[in-house]
């Protein structure tokens, strides 16, 4: 009798162990209250589109969970190890927090196995993924950036979401010819080169007038439906900015331009584009949105600022310079003509500026005062006045002030002619706080002036 105890109780320990094994193989699954509740996070494996609010299908729900994260099991396969980790480290995520997947199994399959790898040890499923629509969250605007086969279905005829209310016209948006879409294109696309919306040197917008017969070209009007890709996704960006500034209503991007209808495996053709009856006519005043003018953002925060506080700081590093080496005191006549030189941003915006524009400035302004990103980082002042105190040992004052309000100017100094440099040591030699050994009073002419060649400045 003992012995069938014993037996049994193996049998049942053996079993018990089967059946762990067997848990741990199987999906785990949880619904958004208890992952909620145990601080955990959601992921949706569908493709971006769905993520930001496409319906799956013509009459399904639409949007993602709350506060879900998009990592799309497609992206999985241009993804490293180290980008897995960067995507895990910047949404905060650690290998011990609860994870929840949901869309369709093989994709969330193909994001637990790469988490896993990645070290996340409790990856489960969200059971109640999709079911509720009042809680699901969708991107503002998101039928402006559409996917390749809503795209498709679209010229097949189709009935889609957010279909376009009239006509509506898909092109391809590139610099200089063509070549890469003659080669391979979307079907029944048209082109529309960079150049003819942006003009040398900076780039910025062409004028209306421009604009206008560009549209015209195309066969664009202010009701037109217009979706844009390219190669460079940014081209079909900076020409949707500028399509919307001029007035078109309703443009559209596709996510991930070229590559994205490329990698979705639809039909291609080449060749040039088709001839497009050009529109008569707009339709509407152009601009139809002159608060998109996106050259303005360039210029002031790029451009102007820069120069500005560049200059500025040229003429405060001399000053205190001079101050340093001679003490004339701060009541000095070329001293205050040193203080006065430098511009004030208020009133420099005032007079240069359009007086409408001024409040858009004010804004674009004060949103990109901390911005470090859109121009080159900005020397200190003590910066620039190391810079002076090194200069002092490579020629005369004169000659460094030259050099360095060149150098900050970006005026390349060889380019002066000794004409110019001349004028300028003249202008110089009336600062008694500037001793000139080669004094140009009483000289008939200017005499030429041969620049030391200079080490490029890095």
């Amino acid at each position: 009798m003992k012995r069938v105890s014993q037996l049994t109780a193996l049998a049942l320990i053996c079993g018990l162990a089967s059946l762990s094994s067997m848990a741990a193989d199987m999906p785990h699954s949880l619904t958004l209250a208890q992952l909620q509740t145990q601080n955990g996070a959601v992921i949706d494996t569908r493709i971006s589109a769905f993520y930001n609010g496409w319906p799956q299908t013509l009459s399904g729900t639409s949007g993602h969970e709350p506060a879900a994260l998009n990592l799309s099991a497609s992206w999985l396969g241009a993804m490293s190890d180290e980008q897995l980790s960067g995507w895990a480290k910047q949404h905060r995520l650690t290998p011990d927090m609860p994870v929840a997947l949901y869309g369709n199994d093989d994709d969330n399959q193909t994001v637990k196995t790469r988490l896993e790898k990645a070290g996340f040890t409790h990856v489960s499923t969200l059971s109640d993924a999709l079911q509720q629509s009042d809680r699901l969250q969708r991107l503002a605007h998101f039928e402006q950036l559409v996917y390749p086969q809503w795209i498709r279905q679209l010229q097949q005829g189709k009935p889609v979401t957010a279909a376009p209310a009239g006509e509506w016209k898909v092109i391809e948006a590139g610099w200089g010819a063509p070549k890469l879409y003659l080669l391979s294109h979307i079907p029944g696309v048209g082109y529309l080169d960079t150049n003819e919306v942006e003009s040398e040197p900076l780039w910025n917008k062409v004028s209306d007038e421009k604009l206008k017969a560009m549209l015209a070209k195309h066969g664009i009007r202010h009701d037109t439906t217009v979706i844009l890709y390219g190669r460079d996704v940014y081209a079909a960006a900076r020409v949707a900015q500028i399509m919307l500034y001029a007035g078109v209503k309703d443009v559209r991007i596709l996510d991930g331009g070229w590559k994205a209808w490329s990698d979705a495996s639809l039909p291609v053709e080449r060749g040039t584009p088709a001839k497009v009856k050009p529109a008569p006519d707009f339709g509407a005043p152009i601009p139809g949105q002159p608060r998109l003018m996106v050259d303005m953002e360039i210029c002031i925060d790029q451009i102007a600022n820069m120069r500005v506080e560049q200059m500025n700081l040229v003429m405060e590093a001399t000053r205190q310079a001079v101050l340093s080496k001679y003490a004339p005191g701060e009541d000095d006549l070329y001293m205050r003509t040193l203080e006065l030189g430098q511009v004030q941003e208020s009133d420099f915006y005032s007079h240069v500026m359009h007086d409408d524009l001024d409040s858009i400035v004010r804004d674009i302004r004060e949103a990109h005062r901390k911005d470090k990103t859109t121009a080159d980082p900005q020397p200190t002042l003590d910066d620039v006045k190391e810079k002076f105190e090194q200069a002092l040992e490579q020629g005369s004052q004169e000659e460094v002030v030259i050099h360095e309000f060149c150098d900050r100017m970006q005026i390349p100094f060889e380019k002066i002619s000794s004409e110019d440099f001349s004028a300028f040591l003249r202008i110089l030699s009336l600062s008694k706080m500037l001793k000139n050994p080669n004094n140009m009073r009483g000289k008939a002419k200017p005499q030429p002036y041969y620049a030391p060649k200079r080490k490029k400045r890095r």
